[in-house]
């Protein structure tokens, strides 16, 4: 019985490897569809990302699933790949790449449309990912600059332009005056740094 037990198991992983194999297979070959008929490079990671974590992209690229009776192929590719990649651009090429890949006769009216559909239906999604990758953004620039503002103020004060200006000398990448702005805003307000009357900051003594 453990022998069968045994085989039973053996071939149950060699079908979920061909299985694996035969997905990735098909993953590449959408990969170099979009590559060679795409009209601007649509980048391998956001490909990648539709192919993964959007259920069934495979199957609507290749046309082997059944078109919904509202939503058509191209409106379900342009709403998918928005929904993983903020590009108007993008979504364009991907329909134009989908009608050559499928011998289908361009209709600018007809994309023009069906981009501003998706658009429309990933609006909020959109906005919501923005915020977010704005805050995160803003996050990085004060790890960036904190340091370095804590280090001038060691030994002088400023204001925000004069603090800037010290402040990309000791970055290799440059920050703009409104981040370092941002940032001694915010320090000012967990009280880890002064600010006199006049806009300079200064160091707090216990920091």
């Amino acid at each position: 019985m453990s022998i069968t037990i045994y085989n039973t198991n053996l071939e149950c992983v060699k079908s979920a490897a061909h299985k694996a194999e035969l997905v990735t297979n098909a993953a590449k070959l959408v990969v170099h569809d979009i590559d060679q008929l795409s009209p601007h490079k649509i980048p391998h990671e956001v490909i990648g990302r539709l192919i993964r974590n959007v259920g069934g992209f495979i199957g609507v690229w290749n046309r082997t699933v059944k078109e919904d009776a509202v939503i058509t192929f191209e409106l379900e590719l342009t709403t998918r790949l928005l929904f993983v990649y903020d590009s108007q651009q993008a979504a364009e090429d991907l329909v134009i790449a989908w009608w050559k890949k499928h011998n289908i006769k361009y209709d600018t009216w007809k994309l023009i449309e069906t981009v501003q559909d998706a658009l429309n239906i990933t609006a909020d999604y959109r906005s919501t990912f923005r915020e977010m990758r704005e805050q995160e953004k803003q996050a990085m620039y004060f790890t960036r600059t904190k340091g370095q503002i804590i280090e001038f103020l060691k030994e002088n004060t400023g204001t925000p332009a004069e603090i800037t200006v010290a402040v990309n000398k000791m970055l290799t990448k440059p920050v703009n005056s409104k981040a370092v702005t941002k940032s001694l805003q915010r320090m000012f307000e967990k009280g880890e740094v002064c600010r006199n009357k006049y806009g300079e900051y200064s160091k707090m003594e216990n920091v």
